[in-house]
C-alpha cells in the first residue's frame, strides 16, 4: 500500500512539473515570436 501511494504521489508531482515546464517553454516561444514580429515590423 505504501509503495503504491508514493508512486501515485510522485506521478502527480511529475505531471505538475511537466505542466510548469510546458508553460515556461510556451512563454519563451511566445516572447521569441513577438520579438521576431517586432523586428520584422521595424524593418519593413
Amino acid at each position: 500500500m505504501k509503495t503504491s501511494f508514493n508512486n501515485s504521489s510522485s506521478t502527480s508531482h511529475i505531471r505538475q512539473v511537466i505542466r510548469k515546464y510546458r508553460l515556461r517553454i510556451f512563454y519563451k516561444f511566445a516572447c521569441k515570436v513577438a520579438n521576431f514580429h517586432l523586428i520584422t515590423l521595424q524593418f519593413t
